[in-house]
């Protein structure tokens, strides 16, 4: 029988004794399992749902000012169907007037023509003196200025940049009052309020001036008049 030949004879193993010692290797070395991991597996972030905002005061108020427009259009549409009606029957009363009085058709309708125009112009000032009334009442209530101020406005941004004018007037007469020095009034030889030197020449005068533009009020010349009486 003939041995085959190893490496550690010194010869040179063939394919078959590299192949065969390599699948020796493979049975003999131990399989090393992972064990398995242990790792809690990440869960997808969950966001709060949003809050719902609460209406602010601003969002309020505009809302509650465009129903208001909307209102004022209907109320006008409405006005403006009830006056077409009117004129028109008012108009056709003055035909049937003019007919009876013995007019021609041609005459009477001219009359009735001009009856409708002049009652609907009539009309159309009224509506826009009362759209001009509201609209100062709008930007008034807006600004917190009385609306009859704003009348003279001939449409609602020119009223409310009459209504800031007035307020921003009433805010610089308030300033303004704020920097002026309080006044006092000296009973001595002299009067501050006045700057007018107490004299028994002058105090009489000065005395009834001051009692007269400021009825019930404490007369500050009252202690010199009563000494310049006494004497």
């Amino acid at each position: 029988m003939v041995t085959p030949a190893t490496a550690t004879d010194g010869a040179i193993p063939t394919t078959e004794q590299v192949i065969t010692e390599q699948l020796v290797q493979a049975v003999e070395r131990p399989v090393i399992t992972p064990e398995p991991t242990t790792a809690p597996v990440p869960q997808p972030a969950v966001l709060p749902e949003p809050a719902t905002p609460e209406p602010s005061i601003l969002t309020a108020q505009a809302e509650l000012d465009s129903l208001r427009r909307e209102l004022a259009q209907v109320k006008a549409a409405r006005e403006a169907e009830i006056t077409e009606t009117t004129l028109v029957r008012s108009s056709q009363a003055v035909y049937d007037e003019e007919v009876a009085l013995g007019q021609s058709a041609q005459d009477a309708l001219r009359i009735a023509k001009r009856h409708y125009a002049t009652g609907k112009q009539a009309m159309a000032q009224q509506q826009n003196e009362r759209d001009r009334q509201a609209a100062a009442e709008d930007a008034g209530r807006k600004y917190k200025v009385s609306p009859a101020l704003l009348m003279s406005g001939n449409s609602v941004e020119h009223m409310e940049e009459i209504a800031q004018r007035i307020l921003l007037e009433q805010r610089i007469a308030a300033l303004e009052k704020g920097r002026v020095p309080a006044q006092k009034v000296d009973s001595g030889n002299g009067s501050r309020a006045s700057n007018v030197a107490l004299t028994p020449d002058n105090i009489d005068k000065l005395w009834f001036d001051y009692e007269t533009q400021h009825p019930g009020a404490a007369n500050p010349h009252d202690a010199a008049y009563r000494k310049s009486m006494e004497r």
